[in-house]
């Protein structure tokens, strides 16, 4: 019964130009873009699947530049993603299941110092991190370089990096470079902390791609 009832709410908001912001399964749509239907269809179905149970996911959107944290379709959190780039694009299609999380810099506990210490809070979650997960995909946070020329200067260095990795690598075997697919995404740091927060290892992840994944894109 539970699936029948998720099941018109996800026909109610393909049918409708995106939907109301604050209805289940909504998401921005451009009727008249094919590929734009085809994708959010897509994302739509798979997600009817996660909402039938009561575990939290979450939802990468592309095309909106937004992570949405979920429970049962319904918005808990929202995450504005400054900036995004992605490599194999075309693998990311199912469910991604989080394998390995942030790790944590607990505070070490003083045994002479008082009873009541202070617990682990959100200014002790990392603000750059990878997430792994199955099927085989990486999504790297990275914080906002905004004013920071030193930390644009050592991503730009990591990219850098990677690129020539890649092309050595061929080079050296002759053969083509079997990239597991990789997207990166820049956040503020309280996002990203609030991101690495949230989630836990076996968190369902979603991702509904922007049709431009090949570049790095920027929203205003």
């Amino acid at each position: 019964m539970t699936a029948f009832v998720l099941l018109l709410a996800l026909l109610g908001a393909i049918a409708s130009d995106g939907g109301a912001a604050d209805s289940p399964f909504s998401l921005p749509v451009d009727p008249d873009d094919p590929a734009s239907l085809i994708e959010t269809n897509r994302v739509l179905a798979e997600e009817v699947r996660l909402a039938t149970t009561a575990q939290m996911y979450v939802l990468i959107d592309l095309r909106t530049n937004m992570i949405f944290l979920r429970g049962r379709a319904v918005d808990l959190y929202r995450i504005p993603i400054v900036r995004w780039s992605l490599d194999q694009s075309a693998s990311l299609i199912g469910i991604f299941r989080l394998s390995t999380r942030p790790s944590i810099d607990r505070r070490k506990i003083d045994p002479a110092g008082p009873i009541a210490q202070e617990p682990v809070s959100l200014a002790d979650m990392p603000a750059e991190y990878s997430l792994l997960f199955q099927p085989a995909l990486t999504v790297d946070i990275v914080a906002s370089t905004a004013g920071r020329p030193l930390l644009w200067l050592w991503h730009q260095a990591q990219i850098v990096r990677r690129w020539a990795y890649k092309w050595w690598t061929i080079l050296l075997t002759g053969q083509d470079f079997q990239e597991k697919p990789r997207l990166e995404l820049t956040l503020s740091t309280v996002d990203a902390q609030s991101l690495a927060w949230s989630v836990i290892d076996g968190t369902p992840f979603l991702i509904r791609r922007a049709g431009d994944e090949e570049k790095a894109h920027i929203a205003f």
